[in-house]
């Protein structure tokens, strides 16, 4: 196995696990909820109420369960379904079920759209606070496309602090790498915000937005980028496992974007699974999902991880 490793780099292709394992392409049926307790919470913190669903099966590991935009914590059920041994934590950020009207707001008091994307900070504390009350023995993150920033964000600054990152495994799903290659993918095709597996827009749009005038628009004046925030900044400081998982058909985080991110993060701290699938696209692989992503929170290392995937 160790041959293989150092051959693919620690990264894991959907083809290879084919060729090695039976794993089917079934989408698993809708999240067991035998021997579990629902818990539907609301979090009250001094500025904002979160909705929370918190599905408790007693055990020692718990899967915080980070969304991408526009999502809610409802479409990370089919996550949820994915894991059922695992405790699961699930919310909601506050422009949840009114997206596009959150957004609307912003540009029509020129207030910068940044503000209400990193913002949501606060509430990923809260809910890590929240889980921080019972001693989970692995504390899991697994985000996708927007939440991964605040995982990585969140974790990094513990480190920096002094302290120890509140995650001992991260999974970031279809990870953008900063705020401003997050807009020039935008300017690329104006649909990805609310189709970011296949954008859509008419030719006509993506050249216009593809021009000079275009691209400034939605890099500066949309997002007006007092600062760039990047997701690489951070990946360097992270002090547990990172398993990267990456569709090679992802037209929001493009191939060169994800390379920055793989560059980032601390070699043998750092794993990928490669997928022909578009943005967030890979969970419809539900049972080779499962089987990648259990491997490497049962693991303690990369190494161990790779070992436990292929053996």
């Amino acid at each position: 196995m160790g041959s293989l490793a150092q051959a693919q780099q620690f990264f894991l292709k959907a083809d290879l696990l084919e060729e090695l394992l039976e794993i089917d392409h079934i989408h698993k049926a809708p999240c067991q909820l035998v021997d579990a307790t629902i818990r539907a919470l609301t979090l009250e913190t001094d500025q904002c109420t979160i909705p929370l669903l918190h599905i408790d099966r007693n055990s020692e590991i718990v899967l915080i369960l980070g969304q991408g935009l526009p999502a809610t914590k409802e479409e990370m059920l089919r996550y949820a379904a994915c894991f059922e041994s695992y405790d699961i934590i699930m919310f909601d950020y506050r422009w949840a079920h009114q997206y596009g009207w959150s957004l609307a707001k912003a540009l029509f008091r020129c207030a910068p759209v940044q503000k209400i994307l990193l913002d949501e900070e606060l509430v990923v504390r809260s809910v890590i606070s929240y889980v921080q009350k019972k001693s989970y023995k692995k504390v899991v993150g697994l985000g996708v496309c927007y939440s991964n920033f605040f995982f990585a964000k969140i974790q990094a600054d513990e480190v920096l602090a002094g302290g120890k990152g509140p995650f001992t495994h991260l999974v970031l799903d279809s990870c953008w790498y900063s705020l401003k290659s997050f807009a020039e993918s935008i300017a690329t095709d104006p649909y990805l915000p609310t189709s970011p597996q296949y954008g859509g827009a008419p030719a006509l749009l993506k050249a216009l937005t593809q021009s000079c005038i275009g691209k400034y628009i939605a890099t500066k004046l949309a997002f007006r980028l007092l600062s760039n925030p990047c997701v690489g900044d951070y990946l360097g400081l992270i002090d547990c496992p990172v398993l990267f998982i990456h569709g090679l058909e992802d037209i929001m985080v493009p191939q060169d974007q994800f390379e920055l991110l793989w560059k980032s993060a601390i070699p043998g701290m750092r794993a990928a699974f490669l997928t022909p699938c578009p943005h967030a696209g890979s969970i419809r692989h539900s049972s080779m999902y499962t089987h990648v992503v259990e491997g490497f929170i049962k693991s303690d290392s990369v190494e161990e991880f790779l070992s436990i995937i292929v053996e």
